[in-house]
């Protein structure tokens, strides 16, 4: 059974679970900067859910969904301010599925969920940067409107309308 949690929600044994996924360097690599995240990135990042939960995400950092398939941890899923050009109009959206549950569904599911969680908490429009040499993630976002491309950090990314 597929089911959700705010990254603030998570319990102990859950947290290291979710380090062994973003501590490894093949699952993240195609992830924002491509660095890895150690336990207080983690620990951080529970905390700007919590604070951002409590005030029903008004100015929200971002919106972070942990998803699991049973009680495995299968990816993660958030949305958060825009970055460079697109930093006032809108939001970003970025999904990893571990690499163990890749080509199942999930990225397709933990997306809609992403989607939802805006229409319901944060009412923006949503874009998403994919690296060019990711075909995977590419593939999942074919369906929406591809703006144009941008370069960021020396990398070229596709830039996709998720919601208007």
């Amino acid at each position: 059974m597929i089911t959700f949690k705010f990254i603030h929600q998570l319990k102990l044994p859950e947290i290291d679970k979710l380090l062994e996924i973003v501590s490894d360097q093949e699952n993240m690599k195609e992830i924002g900067n491509g660095l890895t995240w150690d336990k207080h990135k983690i620990i951080d990042l529970m905390n700007y859910s919590n604070h951002d939960y409590k005030n029903k995400f008004k100015d929200s950092l971002f919106l972070f969904l942990v998803m699991f398939d049973g009680n495995k941890i299968v990816g993660i899923g958030y949305i958060h301010p825009g970055i460079y050009e697109f930093k006032k109009c809108c939001v970003q959206v970025a999904v990893l599925i571990d690499k163990k549950y890749r080509k199942k569904g999930y990225g397709n599911l933990l997306q809609k969920e992403l989607l939802k969680m805006n229409d319901k908490y944060l009412h923006k429009p949503i874009l998403s940067l994919v690296k060019i040499e990711n075909k995977a993630s590419n593939m999942l976002f074919k369906k929406y409107k591809l703006k144009g491309q941008i370069l960021v950090n020396g990398h070229k990314y596709n830039v996709y309308q998720l919601q208007e």
